[in-house]
């Protein structure tokens, strides 16, 4: 699995930097902006234990495909789907 730091090419002082006044961060938007569903997990061995795999990765969810899997600068996982 890729980083967001990796996947965004931003350093995670850039990606954890507050941006707007629901506390979001800037990877969190940057997440959200990227796909059209985002799912998060709470870390990665909760990911893990869903028994999710990458051939799984492609499988639809409700009519949406799942392009990414990425680790956040915070431990949790986001699965972006288009």
């Amino acid at each position: 699995m890729k980083t967001t730091t990796e996947y965004f090419n931003m350093t995670v002082e850039e990606l954890q930097e507050i941006r707007n006044e629901f506390g979001y961060t800037r990877e969190e938007n940057k997440l959200l902006d990227e796909a059209l569903k985002v799912s998060f997990m709470s870390n990665v061995e909760q990911f893990k234990s869903t028994g999710v795999d990458h051939e799984l990765w492609m499988k639809s969810n409700n009519d949406m495909v799942c392009e990414e899997v990425l680790i956040m600068t915070d431990g949790r996982v986001a699965m972006l789907y288009n």
